[in-house]
């Protein structure tokens, strides 16, 4: 996707080819490291020659300095033996000729000199003999010491020649190995360059350029094959981009349009909840305290018949009474307008004393109310008249809806930091029609049976209650048009979930 590209922005065309900075960098690193290694290399294997060189001309030089002292050594011994001082000149003499001597010397083991020729040059390079003179006739004895100071500097001169030339031979080397890597390297980075900004300008948008070196077969040609392709594949998107664009702008138009209406039609449901409860509740009083005055004979004498009929209408007057309640407190939910009176409360015994109420309204139409607890104590955080009122909903939904000699099973447990009460029945279950809208009352109650449509508005206020004091409300169920085919049971499980707290202390 190019998404910095508006709706109507069209591709360019005419921009010039940038010529990436980072390739001609990689280029100059490669020649520079490339160049380094060939010196020193060469440096190397120049300076190990030379010094093999040197090293070996210097044995030889010794070698030949060792063989003639040892010629001369009888000779010399003989004559500082017999204090023969001419000979000694003589042998010394002959010694000094040599070219490459710089001095020669015979002393007696304690240093004196006997003789000598040449002198010694002040940072010259020498090699300095030493060879014993030894006479059978003392025993094996040294008599005295043959010195030759020999003069290296031509043979360093020599390994400096050497290195001179191969210094020359080096250089020219090196040059030659520069051209060639520059070569080499503008010969592999230059379609890599052009590759590369082919790659920026498709970035930039232009998505109609010509990819160059598509015709080659090797790697390179493989890459540019590989970014036609790419190239492509972006004009798609970018079509694609547009499209999905405005579709997104349509969609985000249309649902603000719908969230809007929405609003609207929850302000004004809201606003009917509370007005049909005012409206309604003030006539329901009036013939509820008329019902009760004829009912107590204050009108006059009344038949039974009527007597009957009074007491129907009594009920269902305080049945209205309770719808409107829940109404007006659905009303109040929505409008954020409800307060609660939260402190600690002990639902464990608040559903054994709720449960016991209804076990025998629940005896009287023939059906049997079991309550079990699996905690010692269960404290939670809440209204304790609300949480009354939600316990009393779910009972009253079990009741109504479980046939005769129905079970209705009420479970009170913590499951980690929930205190989790389940109210369940062996009713007909909860239709798949009514499910996904059960605790909405009004919002689908056109779908809903005229029998759920109490205990709709009742789970509508259950389900505001709970999640008020910070709980959670779901039921699970297996209606009829699951099981008709099964040997599993009807009815419907509803859970109520709290978090759990600590039991307060005694003091409070």
């Amino acid at each position: 996707m190019l998404p910095d590209q508006s709706i109507n922005e069209e591709p360019s065309k005419d921009r010039k080819p940038k010529r990436h900075p980072h390739s001609a960098y990689l280029r100059r690193r490669l020649m520079t490291l490339t160049s380094i290694i060939i010196v020193s290399m060469f440096a190397l294997e120049a300076a190990v020659t030379a010094w093999y060189d040197y090293r070996a001309q210097l044995a030889n030089l010794e070698k030949e300095a060792y063989l003639l002292a040892d010629a001369q050594r009888s000779v010399l011994a003989a004559a500082v033996w017999n204090f023969d001082f001419d000979i000694i000149n003589n042998a010394v003499n002959n010694l000094f000729s040599m070219p490459e001597i710089m001095q020669v010397a015979i002393r007696y083991p304690d240093g004196e000199v006997i003789a000598s020729a040449g002198k010694l040059s002040d940072g010259a390079a020498q090699m300095r003999i030493t060879r014993p003179l030894l006479w059978d006739q003392a025993g094996e004895k040294e008599i005295g010491t043959l010195n030759i100071v020999i003069d290296i500097s031509q043979v360093e001169s020599s390994m400096l020649v050497k290195l001179t030339e191969r210094s020359v031979t080096l250089s020219a080397t090196l040059i030659i190995c520069l051209v060639a890597i520059y070569l080499a390297c503008r010969w592999m980075t230059q379609p890599l360059e052009e590759l590369t900004a082919a790659i920026t300008r498709l970035a930039d948008g232009d998505l109609e350029q010509r990819i160059p070196h598509t015709q080659r077969n090797d790697e390179i040609g493989n890459v540019a094959r590989a970014l036609v392709k790419f190239s492509d594949n972006s004009r798609l998107l970018y079509d694609l981009q547009n499209s999905l664009t405005f579709n997104v702008a349509e969609k985000t138009r249309q649902l603000k349009q719908v969230r809007e209406d929405s609003a609207h039609d929850n302000t004004v449901r809201a606003r009917l909840l509370a007005m049909v409860s005012q409206e309604i509740r003030s006539p329901m009083t009036a013939i509820q305290g008329a019902v009760m005055l004829c009912k107590n004979g204050l009108t006059g004498e009344i038949q039974e018949k009527t007597l009957h009929m009074l007491h129907v209408a009594e009920r269902n007057c305080e049945r209205m009474q309770k719808l409107i309640e829940v109404l007006f407190d659905i009303y109040q939910i929505q409008n954020h307008s409800l307060s609660l009176n939260l402190s600690p409360v002990n639902l464990l015994k608040l559903t054994r004393t709720q449960t016991e109420i209804w076990r025998n309204k629940a005896y009287q139409t023939s059906k049997n109310l079991h309550f079990e607890s699996g905690v010692a104590e269960a404290w939670v955080r809440g209204d304790e008249k609300r949480l009354q009122q939600i316990i009393d909903i779910l009972l009253s939904n079990a009741v109504r809806h479980s046939g005769k000699g129905g079970e209705i099973s009420v479970h009170l447990r913590r499951e980690g930091a929930l205190i989790s009460l389940s109210v369940s029945d062996n009713g007909p279950g909860i239709p798949k029609k009514i499910r996904p809208y059960l605790f909405e009352g009004l919002a689908r109650s056109d779908e809903a049976s005229s029998d759920s449509l109490g205990s709709g508005f009742s789970l509508t206020l259950a389900k505001g209650l709970v999640e008020l004091q910070g709980g959670q409300i779901y039921f699970e169920s297996i209606a009829k048009e699951i099981s008709s085919n099964s040997t599993l049971p009807t009815g419907a499980t509803f859970y109520l979930e709290l978090p759990y707290m600590p039991a307060p202390d005694a003091e409070d």
